[in-house]
């Protein structure tokens, strides 16, 4: 373990590494890549350094292994996210310190279950931030689901049920950033469609007259991961 690292303030989830706990599980002296092109963050993973996504036992811990390109001042970020949901709900920092070029070496605890998304942020600016390393925390198992979406969206409509000429005022709320979002009201001699490129994180809000029928009402957005979020919701007119 280098010097330089000892003495980090523990913090939840993460904290500065001792010796391993199984020689075969942390070898000493080996670094994950002979060399990398920026700031990068590893997962000891299936007898291999990984870049994720990883999978992690609840209540194990794995070692991981933090590259600095730039001399600077860092600060690890843990992002912590509810089984099934797209939006975290805790980040825990911590903070580095200034860093000089080379290898660090960290446990991750995984104490919560869910996603976890760590990344390293630099004082300097994004352009030296690390890569994102996803680590699942399920009660075991070696094979992560699907990571969360980069964002959510959500629908809010007063009622399902309206009588025909009635004003229907729906409320659609994006949280994160998104490539596109698309809103779209479907029904009997009805197509509604309104999209944003790109989209910011905020509440809005689109009326339209009901008639008799049933309509779909329906929310999605591309987030800038890829990642389709999507809320539909059925009302009727009568």
């Amino acid at each position: 373990m280098p010097s330089s690292i000892a003495g980090l303030p523990e913090e939840p989830g993460i904290h500065p590494m001792s010796a391993p706990m199984e020689e075969v599980e942390q070898p000493r002296g080996v670094a994950p890549l002979a060399a990398t092109t920026g700031s990068m963050i590893y997962i000891w993973y299936w007898g291999r350094w990984s870049l994720g996504p990883a999978s992690v036992c609840l209540g194990a811990r794995r070692p991981l292994a933090i590259y600095i390109a730039t001399p600077g001042y860092y600060t690890l970020y843990e992002y912590y996210y509810y089984p099934g949901s797209s939006w975290p709900y805790r980040v825990v920092p911590l903070n580095l310190g200034y860093r000089t070029s080379g290898w660090y070496m960290l446990w991750f605890i995984a104490d919560t279950l869910g996603w976890h998304a760590l990344v390293i942020r630099s004082s300097s600016g994004s352009w030296y931030n690390s890569n994102i390393l996803w680590v699942y925390v399920t009660s075991c198992g070696p094979v992560p689901p699907p990571r969360p979406c980069a964002c959510s969206v959500s629908l809010w409509i007063p009622q399902t049920w309206y009588p025909a000429g009635t004003n229907v005022i729906v409320q659609y709320t994006l949280n994160g950033q998104a490539r596109v979002l698309r809103f779209s009201v479907t029904g009997p001699w009805t197509y509604i469609t309104k999209t944003k490129v790109p989209a910011s994180p905020g509440t809005y809000s689109h009326t339209f007259v009901i008639g008799r029928g049933t309509y779909t009402v329906t929310v999605e957005a591309t987030c800038n991961d890829g990642c389709v979020a999507r809320d539909t919701r059925t009302i009727t007119g009568t």
